[in-house]
This record gives C-alpha cells, structure tokens and sequence, in this order.
C-alpha cells in the first residue's frame, strides 16, 4: 500500500485572495540502525526532525542502536490511516 496525499486544499471562505493552505502530512517511516541493522517503525510530521531526534540518543528506545539512516517512507493526509499502517509494518517485523 503506498502512502496517499491529497493534494492542497483551499480554505478561502469569504476573501479570494486569502493564501492556500496545504493539507497536513503525517509520514509513517522506518529507520534502520547502522550500528546493528535493526528496524524502527514510527509516525511523524516532520521526518527530518525525527531523524535528528533518534541520532541525538533521545528516544529512550533507540538510543543504544544509534546512527539511523531513513530507509523508507510513506505520506498520508489522515492521521488514522497513518497510524493504522503503521500498526500494520510492525506486524509484519
């Protein structure tokens, strides 16, 4: 199953020149340690910023396997269905 992304919405109302917002993203990702080869599933908004999170030793549960490298992910505008998916990949581990 791909990630999906709906594209951007308009929100307008009453005044034609007020900006086009983007719809908001939530990425389901997997890490793979570089230190032992191990995965790491997760969910984010900001994928860079998760990425520096886990490599700082700040997520007490991947800290001891650090460097990560970003091997895969997928974009969703619900954050259910990211989360499902996410569910999902840890499953399949």
């Amino acid at each position: 199953m791909a990630g999906r992304y709906l594209g951007v919405v308009e929100v307008r109302g009453s005044n034609p020149r007020a900006p086009i917002l983007e719809s908001v993203k939530y990425f389901v990702y997997i890490l793979q340690s570089l230190k032992d080869g191990s995965y790491y599933i997760g969910v984010t908004r900001n994928l860079e910023k998760r990425l520096k999170f886990h490599n700082r030793g700040l997520q007490r549960s991947t800290k001891g396997r650090i460097p990560y490298k970003l091997i895969y992910f997928e974009e969703y505008s619900d954050k259910r269905e990211a989360l499902k998916r996410e569910r999902q990949l840890k499953r399949f581990k």
